[in-house]
C-alpha cells in the first residue's frame, strides 16, 4: 500500500511526519480527481477532496471535528453509504465550524490514528476480499 498526499502548499507542515508520495501544493483540480479515482480509499477531513472521492464512488474515511457530519456527508454514487465511514469525537465545543481552533483542536486530535488505521483497513479488506 502506498499513501499519496494531497492538500494546499500550506497544509505542508500539518503532513510533514506522513510517509507517502507527497503530491502536497502540485495538484489542480483534474489532477486531483485523477488521483482520488485511482485511490482504494481516501481518509481525509470534511473537505473538497474527501467529497470529490466520495463522489468518484472511492470508499472515504471521513474525519470531522469543527464540522458535524450529519450535516456535511459526502454524496456518493451509491444508494446506501456504506462507502463512508464517518469519524469523530464527542467535545463540548463541537461543532464550531473554526478554522482556527482558540482552545486546542481536541476535536481532531482526540480522535485515535488507530481508529483511522482500522476503518481504512476495512474498506482496503472488503476491496480485495
Amino acid at each position: 500500500m502506498t499513501c499519496v498526499i494531497v492538500g494546499r502548499s500550506e497544509d505542508r507542515d500539518a503532513a510533514r511526519d506522513i510517509k507517502g508520495i507527497d503530491l502536497i501544493g502540485q495538484t489542480d483540480l483534474m489532477m486531483l480527481m485523477g488521483v482520488l479515482s485511482q485511490c482504494n480509499v481516501v481518509a481525509a477531513n470534511d473537505s473538497g477532496a474527501l467529497h470529490l472521492a466520495a463522489a468518484l464512488g472511492v470508499p472515504v474515511v471521513g474525519i470531522w471535528g469543527p464540522t458535524h457530519e450529519r450535516y456535511s456527508t459526502p454524496v456518493t454514487p451509491y444508494e446506501d453509504s456504506r462507502t463512508v465511514a464517518a469519524l469523530s469525537e464527542p467535545v463540548f465545543c463541537r461543532p464550531c465550524f473554526l478554522a482556527d481552533c482558540p482552545i486546542d483542536h481536541r476535536c481532531m486530535k482526540r480522535i485515535p490514528t488507530e481508529r483511522v488505521h482500522e476503518a481504512v483497513r476495512r474498506f482496503l479488506q472488503e476491496t480485495h476480499a
